[in-house]
């Protein structure tokens, strides 16, 4: 959750570091289901499988996932040649086929910029389609959620791309 090099790590599960208090009560709906989760998360299945956190449409609290990524060139290169991760997600969006994407580098509720880059997946029709709120972001959230969303929600950490195009 924090970037700062004084964080103390979650003593349960070590799967997140806090800076504060205050940062990890902010946190602590989230924090409560991923961490008992994540004692009993299935192995991973291998090296091209990424831990996801799928917020279900109709779930009361949200799942980890692994998710396929499969490696590929760049279809649309601005400079150079990329690789970029393609995640296989279409099972886990419910029946909409129509994904869309969004890269989050900075923290809103705490106002910091994140050390790294998360992938939010969505369905790009959720505020058309019928979809229902998506009711795991209600129950884990903390204070009044910035968006409608509606539908399944995947998110993943993004990888990094060094300056020689490989995926770090």
């Amino acid at each position: 959750m924090c970037n700062s090099q004084n964080s103390k790590v979650c003593a349960s599960g070590s799967s997140a570091a806090y800076c504060s208090v205050e940062c990890q009560q902010t946190d602590w709906p989230l924090h409560k289901v991923l961490c008992k989760a994540i004692k009993s998360v299935a192995t991973r299945p291998d090296a091209a499988h990424k831990l996801g956190i799928l917020f279900p449409e109709n779930a009361k609290t949200p799942q980890l996932v692994w998710v396929n990524c499969k490696r590929v060139m760049n279809p649309h290169p601005i400079e150079d040649d990329y690789i970029l991760e393609n995640p296989d997600i279409s099972h886990l969006m419910d029946t909409n086929p129509l994904i869309d994407d969004m890269l989050i580098q900075h923290n809103m509720l705490r106002a910091f910029e994140l050390d790294h880059t998360l992938r939010l997946n969505y369905r790009d029709t959720f505020l058309t389609d019928g979809s229902k709120k998506n009711r795991s972001v209600a129950e884990t959230a903390t204070g009044p959620v910035r968006h409608d969303w509606r539908g399944s929600l995947l998110t993943m950490r993004q990888p990094d791309i060094e300056q020689d195009g490989n995926i770090v």
